[in-house]
């Protein structure tokens, strides 16, 4: 746990370390909230030492009380077995939180970087198919007609020209074609810990008209 773990009561504050506790306050808070015995002798008292002295609390646990002023006290104590027990649960359960936490937060920053790299408008998807496009098809059309590829393999010309027509046909639909939005499948692509902010965000695309609001069957 945490060095000191501070709570506050009326006429009492309370530390919690690894260790154990202390509270301090009036005698009479002290007494109040059960960190001393109503009868337990405190510093100063006639016959005690005037700075602090070992006695128990309510419960038969040894505290220490020590004298911080005329009308204040600090009582400490060290935790019990059963406490200690309970606090390095505690502790661990706590750690555990915090790490689920941890990866919890990695795992909306790899999510929303995801997300925010996809395509806002149709023109931007549009122009990121283009470059697929140009790309692969162009690389794919090299490949089956250099010969390199295949090792001296290729097909001949009349495959050639029926390829090219092909990929120039494919080039043109890419450039000219219909962009839609796929709701179902932007609601399967985005990742679960932003699923209810991406159908926001789909809710406001369809509400101001970003999308060509056409469901693709």
């Amino acid at each position: 746990m945490a060095n000191a773990n501070s709570t506050r009561a009326r006429g009492l504050e309370v530390e919690h370390y690894y260790w154990g506790c202390w509270a301090k306050g009036t005698r009479e808070a002290l007494i109040q909230h059960g960190y001393a015995q109503k009868d337990s002798p405190f510093p100063g008292d006639p016959g005690e030492k005037k700075t602090s002295l070992k006695t128990t609390d309510p419960k038969g646990r040894a505290i220490t009380i020590r004298r911080e002023s005329k009308y204040l006290f600090v009582v400490s104590r060290d935790w019990s077995d059963d406490e200690n027990v309970w606090y390095e649960r505690r502790e661990a359960q706590k750690k555990e939180a915090e790490r689920v936490a941890r990866d919890r937060e990695a795992e909306v920053k790899r999510a929303t970087k995801l997300v925010d790299s996809w395509p806002k408008t149709t023109s931007a998807f549009r122009e990121m198919a283009n470059r697929w496009a140009s790309l692969y098809l162009v690389m794919l059309e090299e490949k089956l007609v250099d010969g390199e590829g295949g090792g001296g393999f290729r097909y001949d010309l009349e495959a050639v020209r029926k390829i090219e027509h092909l990929v120039d046909e494919l080039l043109e639909v890419v450039e000219t074609g219909t962009v839609v939005m796929d709701f179902d499948a932007r609601k399967q692509a985005t990742p679960a810990c932003l699923a209810s902010t991406a159908q926001r965000a789909v809710d406001t695309a369809k509400q101001d008209n970003i999308f060509q609001l056409h469901r693709v069957k």
